[in-house]
């Protein structure tokens, strides 16, 4: 029989610290799974804080990518939106007080930069018997995930940092030297990887992230490619 004095508690709370943590994580994981199942939209996983203290601290973002983090957020948890439109975001992201409206283009870069910077992933693509892309789903993350999980949980990752390094817009082309840097500095990355990235094809018309209007697939306007790149997956 244990005697009472001769317990280490503080090894006991310990444990049971760690075991529930384990079960917490299992839980969320389960959750995430079962919202994967749900078809194409968004999924938050992460934990119940709303305003995680690393989005502030990300340097590699900028005031609308923050409030976009934050906006999805709020809309896939409080709202219950699974698939939110270009229209339910584009009031919370003028950039100018008492302003018009955000455009679709900085929406679509936006969100093109949170998933660069892996706050947000590609996780599966829904095709339909002939193969055509019916819709994606799409991860965000509390913590950005680091170079090899974005490489293991989105397959089109790298092909989006190859993109991104001819973007239009300067601000996303230097962000895209960055993550490069980032890659090639994970010792978790493959160099095979990282060589693939020279071949993969850069085009001028990206598809944009499908947020939808009504019933319909939306894609952002025709122009300028500023959206989150659906690239497929390669080999």
């Amino acid at each position: 029989m244990l005697n009472f004095y001769t317990v280490d508690w503080a090894d006991v709370v310990r444990q049971s610290m760690v075991t529930l943590k384990r079960c917490l994580e299992q839980a969320e994981q389960a959750k995430a799974a079962r919202a994967l199942a749900e078809g194409p939209g968004f999924v938050y996983h992460g934990s119940n804080n709303p305003l995680p203290r690393g989005l502030l601290q990300d340097r590699r973002l900028t005031p609308v990518e923050r409030n976009l983090w934050l906006v999805l957020r709020w809309l896939i948890t409080e709202q219950q939106m699974r698939t939110p439109r270009y229209q339910d975001l584009q009031p919370y992201l003028a950039t100018s007080p008492c302003g018009a409206q955000a455009s679709r283009e900085t929406i679509a870069r936006a969100l093109n930069v949170l998933r660069a910077t892996r706050w947000l992933s590609l996780s599966e693509r829904y095709r339909d018997e002939q193969g055509c892309l019916r819709g994606c789903v799409y991860v965000l993350h509390d913590a950005p995930l680091s170079p090899a999980q974005a490489i293991d949980q989105d397959a089109g990752y790298l092909a989006l940092i190859s993109q991104n390094l001819t973007h239009a817009t300067k601000g996303v082309r230097d962000l895209a030297q960055h993550l490069l840097k980032e890659l090639r500095a994970d010792p978790e990355v493959a160099g095979g990887a990282l060589a693939m990235m020279t071949s993969l094809p850069v085009t001028s018309a990206q598809q944009a992230l499908p947020l939808q209007a009504d019933s319909r697939v939306e894609h952002s306007e025709r122009g300028e490619a500023h959206c989150v790149r659906s690239a497929a997956p390669s080999s």
